[in-house]
């Protein structure tokens, strides 16, 4: 994905909390919001499909 300048965008999803938590934060494609959760058991990202763990998008669904 690309922005309007042409800068590659990252899309929105979870990832790894960049405050350092063991968490996960939502990136709503623009900017970090305040919404948290918890980070898959080991066992679970074990399982998850190697795309998904690359890009580092955990969760299908956007917060409430």
């Amino acid at each position: 994905m690309t922005d309007s300048t042409g800068t590659p965008s990252t899309p929105a999803g979870w990832y790894a909390d960049p405050a350092g938590s063991d968490r996960l934060r939502w990136w709503d494609g623009t900017r970090w919001t305040d919404h948290l959760a918890d980070a898959p058991a080991a066992s679970a990202a074990a399982a998850e499909p190697a795309a998904a763990r690359a890009s580092g998008h955990v969760a299908p669904e956007a917060p409430a």
